[in-house]
């Protein structure tokens, strides 16, 4: 995966003025690291910051908070006009905030033209085919956003970790993804994917939360604490699937989940 030349960063310290920052990123050998001089200048030491590695915004244009929810809002009204659909992807570590980033995503837009497509395990009827065909059908139509809480890629990470597919299975699945998001792309569907990514203390912290929260206990699943044993295992199938599902066309966004 080619590293971006910014990180972009958001100052939420007060939300009536939440601002998009660049700051530079500088390689040493194999390794990119910030540029603490210019982030110094940006941030002081109250703010809190959220780092997403996609510099499309490459003019170093600062939007305000309200700003960006017209901007997307104004944006799906024109999707909808032109009959462009839309596919976003939320993937990431368990509670990375996929949800959170969800809500968030959807106040700015008109709720007759999304829908929120939450995975799971497979049912039956979803087992007795192949494994993109739930996902074929919940494909957004012309002019409407589907937004994937969780997607395709389990094939390639839970599936592949737990071993609930075999290694063949898990390899080929690669190509018939790149496979599936061309045609998707090929038709017109724009299709944005983003990894929520959050340390292992801080998945601990969320997971421990939830247990003492009864709203929130439903969260989660008997899969979750035990998972934490497989970190690296599931890493480096992360990575594996950043290599191959990577392209220009759907690239991945990298998103610094640790601060919500």
């Amino acid at each position: 995966v080619n590293p971006p030349i910014y990180h972009h960063f958001y100052d939420s310290h007060e939300l009536a003025r939440q601002t998009l920052v660049r700051v530079p990123l500088h390689k040493q050998g194999e390794r990119w690291s910030w540029d603490m001089d210019a982030m110094r200048e940006a941030f002081n030491d109250r703010t809190r910051l959220m780092m997403m590695c996609s510099p499309h915004n490459p003019t170093g244009t600062v939007f305000q908070r309200d700003e960006l929810q017209a901007r997307l809002n104004l944006l799906h009204r024109k999707a909808r006009e032109r009959k462009i659909s839309t596919a976003l992807v939320f993937e990431g570590w368990d509670a990375g905030g996929k949800g959170g980033n969800i809500r968030r995503l959807t106040r700015g837009l008109d709720p007759r033209g999304y829908e929120v497509v939450p995975i799971s395990a497979p049912n039956d009827v979803e087992k007795a085919h192949h494994y993109l065909w739930r996902f074929w059908r919940r494909v957004p139509k012309a002019g409407h956003v589907a937004i994937f809480d969780r997607s395709w890629y389990g094939r390639v990470l839970v599936e592949r970790v737990e071993g609930f597919c075999t290694e063949e299975e898990w390899s080929r699945a690669y190509r018939e993804i790149n496979e599936f998001e061309r045609q998707l792309a090929d038709y017109g569907t724009a299709i944005v994917k983003f990894w929520l990514h959050i340390d292992p203390e801080e998945q601990l912290r969320r997971f421990e939360a939830r247990q003492q929260d009864p709203r929130k206990q439903w969260k989660l699943s008997p899969m979750d604490l035990p998972s934490r044993e497989r970190w690296f295992e599931y890493s480096r199938a992360r990575d594996e699937m950043f290599a191959a599902t990577d392209r220009e066309e759907t690239p991945w966004h990298l998103v610094n989940s640790d601060d919500k």
